[in-house]
């Protein structure tokens, strides 16, 4: 999984809101661009209840904290950045620790 804080990811999206992209060819129009928001930090569901825990340390944790699995494979998913960085400027500065700090 991919966390990004609230603020990092708004102030992505209104980057994203100014971001005109460009052709070649003067008399086409621009392909769409998909861009992704995230720290481009795999985090398992384990690894963020642990962080939690050490930021409120009476909280408990109630069920399982093993990774999702779907038809013996685990998922993972975390975006890459780079387009991210390369057309917007953009990269996540609120690391995950600080975010859970901020709640």
């Amino acid at each position: 999984y991919d966390f990004v804080y609230i603020d990092d990811a708004v102030d992505a999206l209104m980057t994203a809101m100014q971001f005109k992209p460009t052709t070649s060819d003067p008399d086409k129009s621009p392909a769409p661009v998909v861009i992704n928001v995230g720290s481009g930090e795999p985090m398992s569901l384990r690894q963020i209840a642990r962080r939690m825990q050490l930021v409120v340390p009476t909280a408990k944790i109630q069920g399982s904290t093993d990774e999702i699995v779907m038809k013996d494979r685990q998922l993972k998913a975390y975006a890459s950045t780079t387009r991210a960085e390369e057309l917007l400027g953009f990269k996540a500065r609120t690391p995950l620790d600080k975010g859970l700090e901020q709640l």
